[in-house]
């Protein structure tokens, strides 16, 4: 199930790039 996991954390991480108020909730 690496792979899979590999694929969300990825996914989380694109969504976080692309969603500055995920990092700063200002």
């Amino acid at each position: 199930g690496g792979q899979a996991r590999s694929k969300s954390f990825t996914m989380l991480l694109a969504l976080a790039a692309f969603s500055p108020k995920f990092f700063v909730p200002n």
